[in-house]
């Protein structure tokens, strides 16, 4: 009889124990699942044009390209937020730009991040968008930067757009 009820309380704790293993690793794959979607946010890439110079502005024209990239791999990108920021002139320079990707570099039926191009205005702190019409980029495609707006009297010399936000990893 003891050993019937020794059998019996070690198969007990052997059961609890692997019941407590299972949770532990339900828990576990929850958090990480957290912490993946959760991601930092950061700079993905920056798109550039011109040098600074203050009468260096030729670069600057309507459909003008300032930056293009592959995006490789498996991963999507999820885009939370675009800031640019304008350098040299008098503070009235304007700039629109328009994110698009495409499993070709600048095909006519390109996604576009926006519904509208944003205007950069800003030679100091920069302007900025958290809201998209699109905001995940898939893997195998062209990303790239295309400028319109132009003030062709009063363009600037550079422009910085900083693309941030996180890869979306596949499902786990």
């Amino acid at each position: 009889m003891r050993r019937i009820l020794t059998i019996t309380l070690a198969l007990l704790i052997g059961v609890a124990a692997f019941g407590q293993t299972k949770v532990n690793k339900r828990i576990m794959l929850a958090s990480l699942k957290t912490k993946v979607a959760a991601a930092d946010t950061i700079p993905l890439f920056v798109f550039g044009l011109g040098s600074g110079v203050a009468a260096d502005t030729a670069v600057f024209n309507a459909n003008a390209i300032a930056g293009a990239f592959y995006n490789a791999g498996s991963d999507t990108l999820r885009i939370t937020s675009i800031r640019g920021v304008l350098a040299e002139g008098s503070g009235t320079e304007s700039v629109s730009v328009q994110v698009s990707w495409h499993a070709t570099f600048k095909s006519g039926s390109a996604t576009n991040l926006n519904s509208s191009a944003l205007a950069i205005t800003s030679i100091t702190t920069g302007d900025s968008d958290v809201s998209f019409a699109n905001s995940t980029i898939p893997p195998g495609v062209w990303v790239w930067c295309t400028l319109s707006g132009i003030n062709l009297g009063d363009r600037p010399s550079l422009l910085i757009l900083t693309m941030s936000g996180y890869k979306q990893n596949r499902s786990y």
